[in-house]
């Protein structure tokens, strides 16, 4: 895993987090693998745009998610 991988699963794992899409409380190791999933999911979705920054692109999916 390269570090902008890294950095966008970390991401994307915070803001789950934050919209309880995933559970704040999970076991890291679980969670850090959910993110992953929602990660490979977000690259390949339409909210996957380069006219806003990441953070607000995967904000904005996982509020499909919820």
């Amino acid at each position: 895993m390269n570090e902008q991988n890294a950095y966008s699963q970390y991401l994307i794992l915070s803001l789950a987090q934050a919209q309880d899409v995933i559970d704040p409380h999970e076991a890291y190791d679980i969670a850090w693998g959910l993110g992953g999933e929602l990660l490979v999911e977000f690259e390949s979705s339409e909210f996957n745009i380069d006219t806003k920054s990441e953070y607000d692109c995967m904000w904005e999916f996982l509020t499909t998610k919820r």
